[in-house]
C-alpha cells in the first residue's frame, strides 16, 4: 500500500536531474503543501464547513455529512476545528524538532 513504483524512463529521466540542497528543498515544500492541502480539506469536511466536490457524489446522492464521536471526557464544546489547528500544528511541531 502506498509505495510508488516508478518504471524505466522515469527513472532514467530522475538519473539525468542534477538535485541539489535547494532543489530538494523545492521539491519538499510542494509535496509538503500539496499534502497538508489534502488533510486541511479532509478536516474540513469532518469539521462540517464545506461539502464535498459535487463531482465525486454518485448521481441523485445527497452529502448528509460526517459525524465523529469525541470519547474524551475533557471535551470542551468551544474548542477549535481541526481544519483551523492543522497548520498552527505542524509549525509547532517543526519547531519543537528545531526545524
Amino acid at each position: 500500500m502506498g509505495r510508488i513504483q516508478l518504471n524505466e524512463e522515469e527513472l532514467k529521466s530522475l538519473k539525468t536531474q542534477q538535485f541539489n540542497s535547494d532543489s530538494i528543498s523545492v521539491i519538499e515544500k510542494i509535496v509538503r503543501d500539496n499534502i497538508m492541502c489534502a488533510f486541511h480539506d479532509a478536516l474540513c469536511l469532518i469539521d462540517g464547513v464545506t461539502d464535498p466536490n459535487p463531482s465525486l457524489l454518485e448521481d441523485n446522492k445527497v452529502w448528509l455529512g460526517l459525524s465523529l464521536t469525541e470519547v474524551r471526557e475533557d471535551f470542551e464544546e468551544e474548542s477549535d476545528f481541526l481544519h483551523d489547528q492543522l497548520f498552527d500544528s505542524y509549525w509547532e511541531w517543526l519547531d519543537l524538532r528545531g526545524e
